[in-house]
Formats: structure tokens, sequence, C-alpha cells
């Protein structure tokens, strides 16, 4: 991973039309909106995605490069969950990961950015019980920036 910068996550920021498709092929879309704040030295991310269920789902995030350790997110939602991330840009992708526990056995969970274009990305969350030998495929997130 290369040191933090600002740049790294200049593709994020904008509004988006995010599409996630279910295994069953059922796709329902959402939005997020990602832009600088406190002076241009932390990202924050506003999203919202109506389940298939009619329920909302809004969450936030704040992103901050930090020298010597990479980028940190922390993530919160409606649910009320707390996530926080740390990771950076490999040259092609953005990569965050954490380490929690599920059934007291240790979980790794990471979300990737890649195949990045000027107005789209797809953003993957996985998670992995081999401590990152292998990866599963949670759920996966087309974006298409929203142009005026």
């Amino acid at each position: 991973m290369t040191e933090p910068s600002m740049p790294q996550f200049a593709f994020w920021e904008g509004s988006w039309v995010v599409t996630y498709v279910d295994d069953a092929g059922a796709a329902w879309e959402g939005a997020n909106v990602v832009t600088q704040i406190e002076d241009g030295k932390a990202i924050e991310e506003r999203f919202s995605l109506v389940q298939p269920d009619g329920e909302l789902m809004t969450g936030r995030s704040v992103s901050v490069p930090v020298p010597g350790r990479g980028w940190c997110q922390t993530w919160v939602d409606n649910s009320g969950s707390y996530l926080d991330f740390v990771g950076g840009w490999n040259g092609t992708e953005m990569c965050l990961t954490r380490t929690t526990e599920r059934d007291s056995a240790p979980l790794l969970q990471r979300m990737i950015w890649y195949a990045i274009e000027p107005d789209t990305f797809d953003w993957d969350w996985q998670s992995s019980t081999d401590d990152g030998a292998t990866w599963q495929l949670n759920w996966r997130l087309a974006y298409q920036r929203v142009t005026s």
C-alpha cells in the first residue's frame, strides 16, 4: 500500500446511484453522496438504500488519511452498526479491512473499490473466516455517477 493521501479517494467524491443485485438477480437502487469535509482533510459519505422489504437503510462514514497507518474509516448506520476500517490504495484499488468476531471465531471483513473509471466503479463487501486465505463475496454495489 502507498502512503495515504486525499487524491487517492478523489474518484469516490460526488453523487452516485448505487445498484445492488442479489444472488437471485433481484436489483434495487440507492444513493451515495461523498464530499470532502473539515477543510479538505477528511471524506464524508452519506448512503441510503431502500431494501427489498421496503425498509430504508441509511448510514454514513468518515474517512481520513493517517500517515504511517493508512486510510482510516468509521461507519455508523440506522441499525446501530459501528464499523472501523483501515487500509489503502494499492495502485488500482482501494481496500479497507477490519477484524471482528462471529460466533466467537475471528472474522475478517473488507471493502474493495475497483474497476474505477471517471463515472463508474464497483464496490465489494467480502468476509473471510480463514485469516484472508479465501474471501466470500457478501454483496456488490455498482456505482454510476449522477450527472446534471
